[in-house]
């Protein structure tokens, strides 16, 4: 079943791609408020694709959903930049700049730590994922993580557009060599991340994941224990939105700052060296079975890197100075 839902949504690929590197041209060239409006009528439109594709094609529908909607972005954003003038920049690039042999360095030096801890962040979620399909009660442990998870990827979506402002502002005032604006904009920014975290998580634990997994499951008797798994885990789940408002935010500072280095040696040494042997621990030695869902979610939110901060402080400062 997997690999046929997989193979399903491998169409969705050329659409994420070219909606992704559209959307990057689109806020370079000052079209951030269209971007907005496109995504918002996409988001508008998607539980409609899904709802028409999965009634007439049951579970294979969604895969199919998926490729629909993420192709529309590209429909949208095409005429929009058309219309802005704007579509040229895309389709007659400066290929001599960009194929300098300084410029790919520096784009690599750059990129491929940001590869790296992309990928070191999103696979410790997929890691979840698997020890949970170990234990016992699998199906219902799967799941209960699976309604959380995607929980937890509704409100990052939200960091993540937090995290592009403060990496905005912390590169202009970098680039500016004013080391106390990029850390004032990094500061901004993490009290609205630690107040917004904080508000959510206070809502997941009142009844809004209860709410959610209740929204979410089905007529089925099977989908009630995991209803009430997702309704017990609350708590955990709070704590790692919390502390992913936190880390996403200061790894937008930091990206602003030049230093992907950082962010991915702080992924790696916080989930991989801490959270990650913790969960193996949590679910191997102490045999948790539906358990193991809070075990899992709490040791998720030790992807972040206290450490962060402090890096963050140093490179400003010695950008400042030069």
């Amino acid at each position: 079943m997997a690999q046929q839902y997989a193979t399903r949504l491998i169409a969705s690929v050329g659409g994420l791609n070219a909606m992704t590197i559209l959307q990057r041209v689109m806020t370079a060239e000052g079209l951030a408020r269209s971007n907005l409006m496109v995504c918002g009528a996409v988001c508008a439109a998607a539980p409609f694709v899904v709802w028409a594709f999965v009634s007439r094609f049951g579970w294979k529908g969604a895969a199919w959903a998926s490729v629909v909607y993420n192709s529309l972005y590209v429909f949208l954003q095409v005429p929009v930049m058309v219309r802005a003038g704007r579509l040229r920049s895309v389709f007659r690039p400066r290929w001599k700049e960009a194929l300098r042999t300084d410029g790919i360095l520096e784009y690599l030096r750059l990129a491929v730590p940001g590869l790296v801890f992309i990928c070191l962040e999103w696979w410790s979620l997929e890691l979840l994922m698997v020890l949970g399909g170990t234990r016992p009660s699998a199906e219902t442990v799967v799941g209960a993580l699976a309604i959380c998870l995607n929980l937890e990827t509704v409100f990052e979506l939200c960091w993540l557009g937090l995290a592009v402002g403060v990496s905005v502002c912390v590169g202009k005032a970098v680039g500016h060599a004013d080391p106390l604006a990029a850390r004032g904009a990094a500061k901004v920014g993490l009290l609205l991340a630690f107040g917004g975290g904080a508000v959510v998580a206070a809502g997941l634990v009142l009844g809004g994941a209860s709410f959610a997994a209740t929204l979410f499951s089905t007529r089925s008797k099977n989908d009630r224990p995991i209803a009430r798994l997702v309704g017990k885990s609350a708590p955990a789940l709070a704590l790692m939105v919390w502390s992913d408002a936190l880390n996403t935010t200061v790894q937008g500072a930091l990206a602003g700052a030049g230093k992907p280095q950082a962010i991915a040696i702080s992924n790696f040494v916080s989930w991989y060296g801490v959270g990650a042997p913790v969960a193996f621990f949590s679910v191997y030695y102490l045999q948790l079975d539906q358990a193991a869902v809070p075990a899992l979610l709490a040791c998720g939110a030790d992807r972040l890197g206290f450490g962060d901060p402090r890096r963050f402080a140093a490179s400003v400062d010695r950008d400042g100075r030069r």
